[in-house]
């Protein structure tokens, strides 16, 4: 006999029904899960660091929308601890923002234990950069280590920045000896380091800069300002004019720079530096009134009258407290906003001008004169911006008692310590210019960074480069956060809620289906 199967239409409907619930509720998992992939990386993982380390500034963007050969960036990971550091996920967060900002810039990762990796210059979190050319052929690459993006300011020490590894180093040899080593703030420089990079690998040629040599100048070096024409991608080479059948400057010449020189330069020097401003070349001049004087360097005095400008040779004394940084003749100089100085910030930067001499226009004859040999030679036209001044209160050492202390009894006044001259055509355009600096310490080391000497330095490289946008950009400290969630944790904890959890809850649903048939 056969057994009657009783068909319940209701739990059937009942248990079609939560099936098809479960398959669309697992669709519309796999769907959010498709679509939170393809979010940018700034909205997946937004930079919560309270001085925002891995957010890009405008400059870099500027310097993105230029892009027009495709960027590929490798980030070298060291994956030997199963974790990633803090300065991996640093490093790795702000890649990607380079990435979402410009669609040439690819980034990937390679990890160093787990990889055959041949290029001998990659370290943990050495990040390479390399441009592509449209065969896909290597055209320019240029490699970062961690020591250049992780750097330290020393209390005490305010814009003199060293890497991590050589302030641990100190602090060891410190601690050898029972010394303490002042503490130490940490900077995120990888942004600097990174577009600058970027900004090396998609040029054809480097700008030249070349410093002129062989009259006791002072060198700029690798550090300091030679770092920041470094950071620029400007090239610094020197120059020795005497040297040769012929005195020419080169043409591939964007600037030359006479820094602090103890001797005059030649006749023809003045020559040929002269007819390089009128082809519009720019002449950048530093001078120590202790060595500078147009008795002792008349041409070089002449070149700069030429210009319409000339200087006062005694030293300058700050009468203004507030203008002056520990003694009185280490001069803080008020940006004026004129020439190329009116697009810097005048509240954010001190000027340091040690030992500063003050600079004037020059009495230029507007007339006709007439040579030697009787032709007529027309003054030259220029325009010139006064860039930095001192207070008003400001007065030029004099010493009668012969005490070497500045006489009390002094006419004070507002002097000016940098100027830029410009060459003008007949027809009123701009053609080459000066721009000097009466101080010996305008270009030191020392002043090299967070100063308005390296803003100022970097806008003249900016302009006569030609470059449309500066790279070299500041550090940002690095401060602990309340909370640390390293890259790990955060994918376990989206795969834990994007996934475990939905499956988990339609696992229940359907086993509860299930259950629930059988009765």
């Amino acid at each position: 006999m056969k057994k009657t199967v009783n068909f319940n239409k209701k739990a059937f409907r009942a248990g079609s029904f939560s099936i098809i619930v479960s398959v669309i509720a697992l669709a519309i998992v796999i769907a959010l899960n498709l679509l939170v992939a393809q979010l940018p990386e700034s909205i997946l993982r937004p930079d919560s660091t309270p001085t925002h380390l891995m957010t890009i500034g405008d400059e870099t963007k500027d310097i993105l929308k230029r892009l027009e050969v495709d960027i590929e960036i490798t980030h070298y990971v060291d994956s030997s601890d199963g974790s990633a550091s803090a300065d991996t996920g640093y490093i790795s967060g702000i890649l990607e923002r380079y990435a979402e900002a410009s669609s040439h810039i690819t980034v990937k990762t390679v990890d160093l234990i787990n990889s055959n990796v041949m290029d001998e210059t990659a370290g943990e979190n050495t990040v390479k950069i390399t441009s592509v050319n449209s065969d896909g052929s290597e055209r320019r690459s240029k490699s970062v280590a961690a020591d250049e993006m992780f750097m330290c300011e020393m209390s005490g020490y305010e814009g003199q920045y060293m890497s991590r590894s050589e302030y641990q180093q100190m602090y060891s040899y410190y601690a050898a000896y029972g010394q303490t080593l002042p503490s130490a703030t940490e900077y995120f420089f990888a942004e600097n380091e990174i577009t600058g990079a970027i900004d090396y690998v998609m040029q054809e040629t480097l700008p030249i800069v070349y410093c002129l040599t062989g009259h006791g100048e002072t060198e700029i070096g690798d550090d300091g300002f030679g770092k920041i024409a470094t950071d620029e991608n400007v090239e610094l080479k020197s120059l020795a004019l005497q040297s040769g059948e012929s005195v020419s400057v080169p043409e591939d010449a964007k600037c030359i720079l006479i820094n602090i020189p103890t001797a005059d330069i030649s006749a023809e020097e003045a020559d040929a530096l002269k007819a390089y401003i009128q082809g519009g070349g720019t002449v950048m001049l530093s001078t120590f009134v202790a060595s500078y004087s147009a008795e002792s360097m008349p041409n070089l005095a002449g070149l700069c009258k030429y210009m319409g400008l000339t200087a006062i040779e005694e030293q300058i004394i700050e009468g203004d407290d507030s203008h002056y940084y520990n003694y009185i003749n280490y001069l803080l100089a008020d940006i004026t906003g004129n020439g190329i100085t009116s697009e810097l910030d005048s509240t954010n930067y001190y000027f340091y001008m040690p030992y500063g001499h003050a600079i004037t226009t020059a009495d230029m004859s507007t007339g006709e004169e007439e040579t030697e040999d009787g032709e007529e030679n027309n003054a030259p036209v220029v325009e010139t911006y006064a860039l930095l001044n001192t207070s008003d209160k400001a007065y030029v050492f004099r010493d009668e008692d012969g005490d070497g202390n500045p006489d009390e009894d002094v006419t004070r006044s507002q002097y000016t310590l940098a100027y830029q001259s410009v060459l003008m055509s007949d027809t009123g355009e701009a053609q080459g210019e000066l721009i000097w600096f009466a101080s010996p310490g305008a270009f030191d080391a020392s002043y090299a960074s967070g100063t308005g000497n390296a803003a100022l330095f970097t806008k003249v490289l900016t302009k006569t480069c030609e470059k449309s946008t500066g790279v070299s950009l500041i550090g940002k400290e690095i401060k602990s956060s309340t909370v640390t969630v390293t890259e790990s944790q955060m994918h376990t904890f989206v795969s834990v809620a994007c996934g475990v959890i939905p499956v988990a809850i339609i696992t229940i649903g359907i086993v509860v289906w299930a259950l629930r048939r059988r009765k």
